[in-house]
């Protein structure tokens, strides 16, 4: 590398290299494009990586760097796309200074960081408003805790922030800064309180999933013209789903599983035909099934397990031509399972378990090729032909012991 200190461009991901960075690297002083990404490099990544002054691209993500990152990254003023994700970093982030808000895109995803988000001046950012280009930050699957300040929303041009599975706590900062944000996802953390009411026309995808978050589903999302992805899994509200909810007609995928929800699932679901998942399954809901669901002929997956549903199973969803996963199972569904859903042939998992269900298994759907039924999943009430025999359960009383004769 030492006798090619014109370079501008290097590029060797996907060689199966190893071992550490040789020093003579940092000497590729006109360097622009270093592209070492999924290898097996190990090693740190010494200060040394301050000498390529000229760099814009640095993709080191999915190699076995381990240590901290320099801290004065900042000094690399061309740094647009810094990709460091998959590898073992120990330490904090680098502070959120002028160079590193320069760059356009930055992922520390999935390693080892620890220490808080570092805080950033709103004062500072307004000092440095012009330079500030980075569109979108990723520091998921860390170990990273504290809060994140209202300051990261001063940030005018960032379009995506990714802090899920961390060890975030306190209240999601939520105001008009988020303007120009299109992707907000802060999954599997500990925030709590409210979900804000205050989020910008542009927001495409949500998702707090799997936090402490209390209170009901904001109305307000239902403003947002362009939501595709709503996710509020695994926290602990309480209300209804707003009915409202089904004039977002951009959503493609709503899940809030395991929420805390209560109430009837809005009679104008079929409004959202974009919709290729719904889940909401492990709530409290109550009432019939909507026989419009059958005019969201995109679904792919469809969960609604672990509720109080009643009623019969409706027939015609068999008209759900794209449905791969129809989970059924833990409500109170009464009848039989519909004939009609033989139809369904690119069925891989399906679940009836745990209702009220009576009658046989039609002979149609233990024809599909795409999945193997079990009495698990049908139960011990429906009758089933083609059921593979692994529901010990079946035929035991409270205390475990046979009741047949």
């Amino acid at each position: 590398a030492g006798n090619a200190t014109e370079l501008i461009s290097l590029v060797l991901s996907n060689n199966e290299m190893s071992g550490v960075l040789p020093p003579s690297l940092w000497d590729l002083s006109r360097l622009q494009v270093l592209d070492l990404s999924y290898n097996q490099l190990s090693g740190t990544i010494t200060d040394d990586l301050n000498n390529l002054v000229w760099l814009v691209t640095l993709n080191l993500r999915n190699n076995l760097f381990s240590g901290e990152f320099p801290r004065d990254v900042n000094k690399m003023e061309k740094l647009d796309f810094l990709w460091l994700d998959h590898n073992r970093l120990t330490g904090s982030l680098p502070p959120l200074e002028a160079g590193f808000v320069a760059s356009q895109e930055i992922s520390f995803s999935h390693n080892f960081l620890t220490g808080s988000l570092p805080d950033l001046d709103p004062v500072a950012v307004l000092a440095i408003i012009n330079s500030v280009r980075i569109l979108r930050l990723d520091v998921s699957h860390n170990f990273i805790s504290g809060t994140i300040t209202d300051a990261v929303s001063f940030l005018p041009t960032l379009r995506s922030v990714d802090a899920s599975g961390n060890l975030f706590t306190g209240e999601f900062p939520a105001r008009s800064g988020w303007g120009s944000i299109e992707s907000l996802a802060a999954a599997d953390n500990f925030f709590s309180g409210t979900i804000s009411t205050v989020w910008p026309a542009k927001l495409k995808h949500f998702d707090m999933s799997g936090n402490l978050l209390n209170g009901t589903i904001p109305s307000d999302f239902c403003k947002l013209p362009n939501l595709e992805f709503l996710m509020l899994s695994r926290n602990e509200l309480d209300g209804t789903i707003p009915s409202c909810i089904t004039n977002v007609d951009k959503l493609r995928a709503m899940e809030f599983s395991n929420a805390g929800l209560n109430g009837p699932i809005p009679d104008g679901i079929d409004q959202l035909r974009d919709l290729t998942l719904l889940n909401l399954s492990h709530n409290t809901l109550t009432g019939q099934l909507p026989s419009t669901l059958t005019r969201l002929t995109l679904l792919n997956q469809l969960h609604v397990n672990g509720n109080l549903l009643s009623g019969r199973i409706p027939s015609d969803l068999d008209k759900l031509t794209f449905l791969r996963q129809l989970h059924l199972d833990q409500n109170a569904f009464v009848g039989s399972i519909p004939s009609t859903f033989a139809a369904l042939t690119g069925l891989e998992s399906f679940s009836v378990a745990g209702n009220a269900l009576t009658g046989s298994v039609p002979e149609g759907l233990c024809q599909l090729s795409t999945i193997k039924l079990s009495a698990e999943e049908i139960g011990c009430d429906v009758e089933c032909s083609c059921c593979q025999e692994d529901n010990e359960g079946c035929g035991m009383n409270f205390f475990g012991l046979s009741s047949l004769s």
